[in-house]
């Protein structure tokens, strides 16, 4: 069949066209039908062109056409309008303009990132500022992106702060020649450990809580407790060794081991406490040391040498970091010290006290956790000298002459765990008062006695003294003083001599019609139970007694 005279070959090609694009003759159908076509012309245009297809699934054709007149003339200009909007060059312009606009913000964006990470990263030299600082927060927050070792110790040291409770195993190991030769000659050690084990809340600094077990070496263990601000310890174990440098009989000082002891240190409730308490802030010491050790490592010098790996402590990941601390650093490290302690006026460390001629092989080991940036374990180990000095002298022949100029080495563990867990302290079912208990021991000890001892020959001493006074006295007045006022008015003592005689309770008293004078004291002698009062009758002859009495017996005389 050919074409109609009303359809000419543009059109058909227009449909053509279209079809090749995709267009189904629904669509198309659609379209010419829009613009004024009729339905028998549009039928003969797909009567006449039989393989276009019926049905696909492809993109809309445009709509909202202007509707056209129905004549052939008209038609045709429909057509050429139809196909001027799928083939104008305008349309394409747009979607450069587009495309080249898109390009543009990615350019920028690009750029703005990149600047962003190399200002993050330390890569842009600028100097340190709070939007520095913002800025590599914000990036290094995201938890895909690598952290540098400025961020980590930063946001240690933030978590730090919020650190009211944990876990603490602290552990000291120290051993060198001349220390071996000391510690075994006098505690039978060659080397020397110490620990601190325990849980620490500081969430309440006004009243902490302490749970914490010391071993010093295997033979030397101590268990504290604070709560209620009230402290109990207990000793499970004392070296032997020592306790036989005391002197003192074992058997005596035993009984006071393993049992616990406690001390109420509950202050005084004053505005000045209270003031104190306000302004103090809720951390622990063990807690400020921390964050003011990770403080110093935060130096441009040192930051750059610091090595970074990833690592697991127990269960958990974290970042490890090393860092060999080089003698330079440890003398700027410990100029920091002296200004922020102003250990002395110049807040500089002179020559001598740089600590890099006693100091080598120091090097630091810290690990902090990957999600909370805790710092969950340190370890320090170093090399020490121990200096010459002029008062090493005296003790050229005691066993602590091994240790001049000999070498330590020394290595500090410091673990951290249950971050902000509760935990409870348990006082003890049986404890007794510190007073009581030192009072037993230096009674048991006979350290007691020994001082009592002492006291009491202190007050002889004295009334001895006040018996040459009274005699001078009476040589020249001639008559016999009636109290301690009387002899520090005639210059016979001293004035301040009167208050230290009533302190050791010490009086005089004119007797028998101011015949006699009796001088005595009620300091107990420790040594004589049924007549400890001392005492030395003066009589006006010039003769003394000296003897000993009952506290009975004295009311008796001084009454006469």
């Amino acid at each position: 069949m050919g074409i109609p005279a009303m359809i000419n070959q543009e059109i058909l090609d227009y449909v053509k066209n279209e079809t090749r694009k995709g267009k189904t003759r629904e669509e198309l159908e659609k379209s010419l039908l829009a613009v004024g076509w009729k339905k028998e012309d549009v039928d003969q245009i797909f009567q006449t062109n039989p393989q276009i297809p019926t049905f696909q699934t492809t993109p809309s054709f445009p709509t909202g056409q202007p509707h056209y007149s129905q004549n052939t003339t008209s038609n045709n200009a429909v057509v050429k309008s139809i196909s001027t909007d799928f083939s104008s060059p305008v349309h394409k312009k747009g979607h450069k303009s587009l495309f080249i606009f898109s390009i543009i913000i990615t350019v920028i964006l690009l750029l703005l990132g990149s600047s962003t990470l190399l200002l993050a990263y330390d890569k842009i030299p600028l100097p340190e500022s709070q939007f520095k600082n913002q800025i590599s927060e914000l990036v290094m927050s995201v938890p895909f992106l690598p952290k540098t070792p400025k961020y980590i110790l930063n946001a240690a040291i933030s978590a730090q702060k919020k650190l009211t409770r944990m876990s603490v195993d602290f552990s000291l190991a120290a051993s060198s020649k001349g220390l071996s030769s000391t510690l075994n000659s006098t505690m039978g050690l060659n080397q020397l450990d110490l620990a601190l084990k325990g849980s620490l809340d500081y969430t309440d600094k006004k009243n902490p809580l302490l749970l914490l077990n010391l071993p010093v070496t295997k033979d030397f263990n101590l268990d504290l407790r604070l709560k209620d601000k009230i402290s109990y310890f207990k000793i499970n174990k004392f070296p032997q060794n020592l306790l036989s440098l005391t002197g003192m009989d074992k058997d005596k000082i035993t009984p006071f081991f393993d049992k616990w002891i406690y001390y109420d240190a509950t202050p005084l409730e004053t505005e000045a406490r209270k003031n104190l308490d306000n302004y103090s802030n809720n951390q622990s010491p063990q807690n400020e040391l921390t964050q003011k050790t990770l403080s110093y490592l935060l130096n441009d010098e040192i930051l750059p040498n610091i090595k970074m790996s990833g690592d697991k402590i127990g269960n958990f990941d974290t970042y490890k970091m090393h860092l060999t601390v080089t003698k330079d650093m440890l003398d700027r490290i410990m100029d920091k010290l002296a200004q922020d302690y102003n250990t002395n006026k110049t807040g500089k460390i002179t020559e001598d006290q740089k600590p890099s001629k006693y100091i080598d092989d120091f090097n630091i080991d810290a690990w902090f956790d990957k999600n909370e940036y805790y710092l969950r374990q340190i370890v320090v180990m170093l090399k020490a000298r121990a200096p010459k000095t002029q008062s090493m002298s005296i003790i050229d022949s005691t066993p602590l002459k091994d240790l001049e100029d000999d070498t330590f080495d020394f290595v500090i563990v410091l673990k951290q765990a249950d971050f902000n867990k509760p935990f409870t302290v348990e006082i003890p079912s049986q404890s007794e008062k510190l007073e009581d208990v030192v009072s037993a021991f230096m009674e048991s000890s006979g350290l007691l006695s020994g001082q009592k001892n002492a006291i009491y020959s202190s007050v002889k001493s004295d009334i001895n003294q006040l018996e040459n006074a009274t005699l001078r006295y009476y040589t020249v007045k001639m008559v016999l003083p009636k109290s301690l006022d009387d002899l520090a008015e005639a210059g016979e003592i001293m004035k301040t001599s009167v208050t230290r005689f009533n302190n050791e309770q010490i009086y005089l008293k004119t007797i028998q019609n101011g015949e006699k004078v009796f001088i005595y004291t009620l300091t107990e002698d420790p040594n004589n139970i049924t007549s400890p009062f001392f005492s030395i009758t003066i009589s006006k002859n010039g003769s003394s007694i000296e003897k000993n009495y009952s506290k009975s017996e004295i009311d008796i005389i001084i009454k006469n």
